[in-house]
């Protein structure tokens, strides 16, 4: 059966809340303006400009949860998802979002952005500058293999490779001992991944991280890729392979069952996922593009969005029947810059001929 009660997310953080504060400004030092009642509020522009629409975080319902079942969910975007299932090789968040359901996490972030235990847990002893992650033990990926530290070298091998064709391999990455070596081809393995046992790997880093090391995006590549499901498949093939494209793993509560490239993607529940089988049976997830999503609500198509544009706001401002808005602050920022110069060592010197001046 489907889930048929409609209480979800219209409001992704990236798509309304960070958009629109962004365009509102700092809210200086006025009331946050949370209201517990459920409605959205609206927080005073620290400097008089427009205000700043406050959403709740989450939404609880009353009643009986339904047994089994089916999640739809509305992915809104006018183009069709590239469909990279690879924590190593996505590009774009849309990719990122459908691997949410099926990818697993070694660790998680808890309300303070700090590193929480997952299928793993992690222990940073600062004096050595070394990272213990500790796997538990029967984890298990989707074609009922077991998840091991070696899953997690291989992902840090796949991203430090100099065949690799994505965009992760960064600051962080290169100060894990001898990643630089093994990223130029003057090694064979990463010295600094020293595995313990099945379950035990130690990261040594070469330049002192400090507590920032602890917080999520904070340098810990926390992944794991399947070794033995890409085979003996070159690096810069992994991206463009079947086992990517089409039938894609992980260690997640659902597992991929069907992919309409581009369009739509249909999971299933895992009964082996290492925190207990899911309580519905599937989760659908089809791409809408912008100039239908609000009709679709309305006419209850869907049970919760992925990513509602923040220029359709004024549409459902005033709330949808059955759907609740939700919403949370950007975690980051964004800027625009323009060339219109260049700099002489001591100031920048404009040039009126710049392409931006």
């Amino acid at each position: 059966m489907s889930l048929k009660r409609k209480y979800g997310l219209l409001a992704s953080s990236a798509a309304v809340a960070l958009l629109l504060a962004a365009c509102g400004g700092d809210t200086g030092d006025k009331d946050t303006g949370t209201n517990d009642g459920g409605d959205s509020a609206e927080v005073e522009n620290g400097d008089g400009g427009s205000s700043i629409p406050e959403f709740d975080a989450v939404v609880e319902n009353e009643g009986d949860p339904i047994d089994g079942g089916t999640l739809r969910i509305a992915m809104v975007a006018d183009s069709a998802f590239p469909g990279i299932f690879s924590t190593e090789f996505y590009g774009i968040n849309l990719d990122s979002l459908l691997m949410g359901p099926t990818n697993g996490s070694l660790l998680r972030s808890d309300e303070e952005y700090q590193w929480s235990d997952g299928a793993a847990s992690m222990d940073f002893d600062e004096d050595a500058n070394k990272v213990t992650i500790k796997l538990q033990e029967g984890v298990k990926w989707h074609d009922g293999e077991e998840v091991t530290v070696d899953d997690v070298v291989f992902t840090h091998e796949i991203v430090g490779h100099p065949d690799y064709t994505g965009v992760r391999y960064n600051e962080a990455l290169q100060n894990i001992e001898g990643m630089e070596e093994y990223h130029n081809g003057e090694a064979d393995s990463i010295s600094g991944l020293n595995v313990v046992d099945d379950y035990t790997l130690e990261i040594q880093y070469i330049e002192p991280q400090g507590p920032a090391l602890l917080q999520a995006g904070g340098g810990v590549w926390a992944y794991a890729a399947p070794r033995h499901y890409y085979g003996d498949l070159p690096i810069d093939e992994i991206e463009s392979s079947a086992q990517v494209r089409e039938n894609p793993i992980g260690f997640g509560p659902f597992k991929v069952a069907k992919i309409v490239p581009g369009e739509s993607v249909e999971y299933e529940a895992f009964e082996d996922y290492f925190e207990g089988a899911p309580k519905i049976d599937k989760i659908i997830v089809e791409r809408v593009p912008t100039s239908g999503i609000v009709e679709a609500l309305k006419s209850g198509d869907f049970d919760i969005t992925w990513g509602m544009p923040a220029n359709l706001y004024d549409s459902f401002e005033e709330g949808i029947p059955g759907y609740t808005t939700l919403g949370t602050p950007g975690q980051s920022y964004d800027y625009l810059s323009f060339k219109v110069g260049k700099w002489d060592g001591k100031k920048n010197v404009y040039d009126p001929d710049a392409k931006m001046a």
